[in-house]
């Protein structure tokens, strides 16, 4: 689109970009030759990881990375009922489980994307939203919700110091992505400021 294009040509064409720094730990201020841009790390980031999960999802299916050490976690009984439900469904989105008692469960490998991350904290939380889905509707129908799902547990947290390199990498990882102004939740990724604005607070302009 023309947006995403824009994005391109003006945010990420590191010829034309300065990156000045953070802000309370969250924002990143860029500095290109016309405006100034704040960019929510948080959203970014995350809108990065989605796209990627998204991508792999319609190549055939969610990267996977076996566990060389396969974590066990228990379950409440109405739980583990839903959880059997989904088992093979999970698979696609790169979650292999499997039944290791009445209601625990062994997780043996997990999205590659959230490679460090806690993923049986991710299966919780994909069963509290299973349950939302009720049995009628297969999965296939929740894929955007299921991706987020997975996508907010592999980002940069609002908060998080990130030095210049890191801000430069995720600035570089930007630019591989099919980009929307949102993160998956609606929230916006960026503010640009022309600097024509700001020097009309400053009196500098008319």
């Amino acid at each position: 689109s023309d947006r995403s294009s824009e994005l391109s040509e003006t945010l990420l064409a590191v010829s034309n970009l300065k990156i000045l720094g953070q802000v309370h730990g969250t924002y990143l201020l860029i500095e290109t030759p016309e405006k100034l841009i704040l960019i929510d790390q948080h959203a970014a980031h995350e809108r990065i990881g989605f796209e990627k999960l998204k991508r792999q999802f319609e190549s055939g299916g969610v990267q996977r990375q076996a566990l060389l050490l396969p974590q066990t976690f228990e379950l409440r009984p109405s739980e583990a009922e839903i959880l059997k439900l989904y088992l093979t469904d999970l698979e696609k989105f790169g979650l292999e489980l499997e039944p290791f008692g009445r209601s625990s469960f062994m997780l043996r490998a997990i999205p590659a994307l959230l490679s460090g991350e806690d993923c049986v904290e991710l299966v919780r939380d994909l069963i509290v939203e299973l349950q939302a889905f009720g049995k009628l509707g297969p999965l296939e129908e929740k894929v955007h919700e299921v991706l987020e799902s997975i996508a907010c547990h592999h980002q940069v947290r609002a908060g998080d110091s990130l030095s210049h390199q890191e801000i430069d990498a995720l600035l570089k990882e930007m630019e591989t992505i099919d980009f929307s102004y949102s993160c998956p939740h609606g929230r916006p990724v960026k503010v640009e400021i022309e600097f024509g604005e700001i020097e009309k607070w400053f009196k500098r302009k008319v």
